[in-house]
């Protein structure tokens, strides 16, 4: 399955809900999305209950959805799941420092579009995001 978000045609935006909970993250994470045209992040949650709560009452208010596997009430496979009833435009990204075997499954299954290694491919992280049409990630 294939997800596209419209985010160059027309400068459209990118708005992005952030799921991290270390400070220094999500700071170089958002100096990371300052590469990709028209993104935006429009929520920082630090919780996976925080992030569920916020994609229940904003189910049209982000476009992807980049999330920490580790998080200090739970992890990041819970928020994949919450967002599984998303709109097709809608992504999920797992972007971790443990992607190794089973986590990139494991993912998947609870409804990843990609999974990404924040220690290794950020690059190949920010060419996804600036790329709507993309195939799918690792």
């Amino acid at each position: 399955m294939r997800r596209t978000i419209n985010v160059h045609e027309g400068g459209a935006r990118m708005r992005i809900l952030l799921i991290e909970d270390n400070a220094i993250a999500r700071e170089l994470l958002t100096q990371w999305f300052s590469l990709v045209p028209g993104a935006e992040v429009v929520h920082v949650a630090t919780t996976s209950a925080a992030a569920a709560e916020w994609l229940s009452s904003h189910q049209d208010g982000w476009d992807l959805a980049v999330i920490d596997l580790f998080l200090a009430d739970g992890h990041g496979f819970d928020v994949l799941r919450h967002c599984r009833g998303r709109a097709p435009h809608q992504r999920a990204v797992l972007l971790t420092n443990y992607t190794r075997d089973p986590v990139r499954e494991s993912a998947r299954r609870a409804g990843a579009d990609a999974v990404f290694d924040k220690g290794t491919e950020m690059k190949s992280f920010i060419a996804w995001c600036r790329d709507p049409h993309t195939a799918l990630a690792g």
